[in-house]
C-alpha cells in the first residue's frame, strides 16, 4: 500500500509547488517506509565572491514519532477498509490533532 500525503507547515511558501510525502506499507510485514524528503526552500543563497553560503533545506519525516504513529494507524484503519470491501482503496482523509479523519475511499480497479 502507498500513502502519498500533501502537509501544510509553516515551512511552504505561497507559491511553492507541494510534493506529496510518501510512505510505503508491508502488507505482509506490517512495515511502514518513509521514502521521500521534502525541499523545503529551493533557494542557494551566495556570497559576493559566488561562494555558496546558504544551501536548501529538507525536511524529512522519517524521524516524526508522531507522524509515524498517525501514518501506522492510517494504514491499519486503511488494512480493515481494504479487508471489508475486498479490493485495494483509494482512501481520501487527513489528520486533525491527534485524530483521522477519512471523507472517502473507493476501489481501485484495474
Amino acid at each position: 500500500a502507498r500513502l502519498e500525503m500533501i502537509r501544510p507547515s509553516k515551512y511552504e511558501y505561497q507559491n511553492s509547488i507541494k510534493r506529496p510525502y510518501v510512505y510505503i506499507y508491508n502488507k505482509t510485514t506490517g512495515e511502514i517506509n518513509y521514502i521521500s524528503t521534502q525541499l523545503n526552500n529551493d533557494s542557494i543563497t551566495y556570497d559576493e565572491n559566488g561562494k555558496i553560503i546558504k544551501t536548501p533545506e529538507y525536511i524529512n519525516l522519517s524521524q516524526d514519532k508522531k507522524m509515524n504513529a498517525m501514518v501506522k494507524k492510517l494504514f491499519e484503519n486503511a488494512m480493515v477498509i481494504e479487508k471489508e470491501l475486498k479490493y485495494p482503496q483509494d482512501i481520501e482523509g487527513g489528520f486533525l490533532g491527534d485524530n483521522i479523519y477519512l471523507w472517502q475511499t473507493r476501489n481501485i480497479v484495474y
